[in-house]
């Protein structure tokens, strides 16, 4: 979704395609999936909001109308993916948040029922993902983020386990924290509840195991430029 006219250029991972596609893992995973670099979204983007969604954007400071923007126009790249690649619809006319102007959506343009949909940023990359059933994806940066904080979202066994993993601790303390954003988001649930209802049993660079109420599941994760992004979906039970 260009519409910076040419003047910015997506990174050399984008512009190659599928070939050398780093989230390929979690786009064949994915009915459809959209990602942006939030520093190529120009202000003038917001021509394609729809009245609903200028109504909220109206309220925001600069900076989370940036990733407030990117949202909207990974949501509307889905939106026209799932209604048979439409690139007809004009985007303002296409509205990705419910009617709670909060939560996000991926309605189809045909009047075809909508999948579930999922949406996150970090500072530098906003993601939307869709499938057939609740799915939910997290994107964050590695770093001391994670680490100061995992008193709060991690329990004493997670720990030991990314401590005996072959993870770095802050490569591996995110993961917990992004596997837990992204359950909170397929379930409905708080984050404080999905931190305390899912329990990460093992880890991995490309794959996690999971239990929520004592039952298994898969989770998937990919790194760019050490950022990870981690998706789960509920039909994912191992």
């Amino acid at each position: 979704l260009d519409i910076s006219r040419g003047k910015i250029k997506p990174p050399a991972w984008i512009m190659n395609g599928a070939d050398d596609d780093p989230l390929k893992l979690l786009r064949d995973k994915c009915t459809a999936l959209s990602v942006m670099e939030i520093e190529t979204i120009l202000k003038t983007g917001e021509a394609a909001l729809s009245a609903l969604e200028m109504e909220r954007f109206k309220k925001m400071g600069d900076r989370r109308k940036a990733s407030y923007l990117g949202a909207r126009f990974c949501c509307k790249n889905v939106s026209r993916v799932l209604s048979g690649n439409d690139r007809t619809t004009p985007s303002s006319n296409i509205t990705t948040t419910c009617s709670d102007n909060v939560r996000p959506c991926c309605p189809s343009t045909t009047g075809e029922p909508s999948f579930p949909c999922s949406v996150s940023h970090d500072r530098r990359f906003v993601i939307t993902v869709s499938s057939e059933t609740p799915v939910g994806v997290d994107v964050e940066e590695i770093g001391e983020r994670a680490m100061k904080s995992r008193k709060v979202y991690m329990r004493e066994e997670e720990k030991r386990l990314v401590e005996h993993s072959s993870l770095k601790a802050m490569e591996g303390s995110t993961l917990v924290w992004t596997v837990k954003e992204a359950v909170a988001k397929a379930l409905g649930i708080t984050l404080f509840a999905a931190w305390k209802e899912v329990e990460v049993k093992e880890v991995g660079r490309d794959a996690s195991i999971i239990h929520i109420g004592g039952r298994p599941y898969r989770t998937l994760h990919c790194i760019v430029d050490n950022h990870l992004f981690t998706l789960f979906n509920t039909a994912w039970k191992v």
